[in-house]
């Protein structure tokens, strides 16, 4: 048996015994994220402004893109507020994408 600090811990225990049974826990992994500009709430909101900068940070790589994705902001803005102005329920508004 070992000695000192090479014993395991609770009477031969290892941290792998105590935890062969729960789930392994990584955090985040992700390969892709996916946004909904769309949406009039929180989650909108936050897929916009990660567009935003998004577009920003590219835009030394590939103006264009960052160009059209700015564009696309701007229409899903307009549309939202004209949305918001016809005074439609919130919950008409969750998804409002216009009509291509």
């Amino acid at each position: 048996m070992a000695s000192g600090g090479d014993m395991p811990p609770m009477g031969g225990l290892t941290a792998e015994d105590l935890n062969k049974d729960k789930p392994v826990q990584r955090g985040l992994e992700i390969k892709y994220f996916v946004l909904n500009p769309w949406k009039d709430n929180a989650y909108g909101v936050a897929s916009r402004k990660a567009m935003e900068i998004y577009a920003s940070i590219i835009n030394t790589e590939n103006q264009t893109l960052a160009m059209d994705i700015h564009k696309f902001l701007a229409k899903v803005e307009e549309t939202l507020k004209l949305l918001h102005d016809s005074k439609l329920p919130p919950e008409e508004t969750r998804n409002c994408k216009p009509e291509e």
